[in-house]
């Protein structure tokens, strides 16, 4: 039986010091990641690492450094990052407070 699709923001919030999680599959379910936005609202230079965290295996996948009101993509357009129900999307800044992200997708019940 095909599951439902519903498109949604993943995840907001400003990017830890150290890596964590900022968005967590939930349980029974599959995430199409369709975008995924930084923006360096501090004054200072600030360096963002980006990883994704598959069946417990953490790999990273990007690293910007980004200078005060700049923006940065981690999802290319016409690109998915496919999730299953676990996996995180993880981050990590220079400065904690100083880096936005939004990260937008489909999850899949």
């Amino acid at each position: 039986m095909p599951g439902t699709f519903t498109p949604r923001v993943l995840a907001d919030g400003q990017a830890p010091v150290t890596v964590a999680a900022v968005y967590t599959v939930p349980a029974a379910t599959s995430a199409y990641v369709k975008s995924g936005r930084l923006f360096n609202a501090n004054a200072a230079t600030q360096t963002v690492a980006i990883f994704i965290n598959a069946s417990g295996t953490r790999r990273q996948i990007g690293r910007f450094v980004l200078e005060q009101n700049e923006h940065a993509n981690f999802v290319n357009e016409g690109e998915v990052l496919i999730l299953e129900a676990g996996d995180t999307i993880d981050l990590s800044t220079t400065t904690a407070s100083a880096v936005d992200y939004v990260i937008g997708g489909v999850v899949e019940t």
